[in-house]
């Protein structure tokens, strides 16, 4: 087993089971202090910014519920996974996209992801 990849597996782990701990940690801290929408967006207009359901998200992956996370907001849970499989080194490619291209790609993202928020919250549809 190389070196690199050694080090990058356990960087993996430790970064999943910090995920984890903090999740759970947060889980339980809203559950006993729940502070409802947390949004100011759709607080104050009612419609749900492409963020919507982060918390619920964090909190749902923190109680162990990966499906009701993915539900919730499946960017961030792609995001998680992306933050924490990171040293594994296959976000090298990312780089070799032209920047024009990574900026087309998170603005789709962002978009697709407030698409679902007013869909799955029945702003519209």
């Amino acid at each position: 087993m190389s070196r690199v990849w050694r080090h990058g597996t356990e960087a993996v782990l430790i970064r999943a089971a910090l995920l984890v701990a903090i999740g759970a940690v947060a889980a339980r801290l809203h559950a006993v202090h729940d502070p409802g929408v947390v949004c100011p967006l759709r607080l104050l207009t009612g419609v749900p910014c492409p963020f919507c359901g982060s918390t619920t998200a964090v909190m749902d992956l923190g109680s162990g519920d990966l499906t009701n996370a993915v539900r919730a907001q499946p960017m961030t849970v792609l995001a998680a996974g992306v933050l924490v499989t990171a040293p594994a080194g296959w976000y090298r490619r990312w780089g070799y996209l032209r920047y024009r291209h990574r900026v087309v790609l998170l603005l789709g993202a962002v978009a697709l992801s407030w698409i679902y928020q007013v869909v799955r919250l029945g702003v519209i549809g």
